[in-house]
């Protein structure tokens, strides 16, 4: 039983970095030259997390920050 728990906690970690919980909804909002700005996740009405996007004059993406 330990190895599956192991093994799924490793697989969560992997595919989920900035470890948001379950979520139902995604916000999604753009800046102006139509690059994503920032994701919220929402369970139910309630934000369980959010992401903002960061990108340099060249609009190639340079940070990515979980503020939620």
């Amino acid at each position: 039983m330990t190895n599956i728990v192991k093994k799924h906690a490793r697989e969560n970690y992997i595919s989920n970095r900035f470890g948001i919980p379950p979520f139902d909804n995604i916000n999604i909002t753009y800046d102006g030259s139509d690059n994503i700005a920032t994701i919220i996740y929402k369970r139910d009405t309630v934000v369980v997390g959010q992401l903002d996007y960061t990108y340099d004059g060249s609009n190639n993406l340079t940070n990515i920050l979980r503020t939620i």
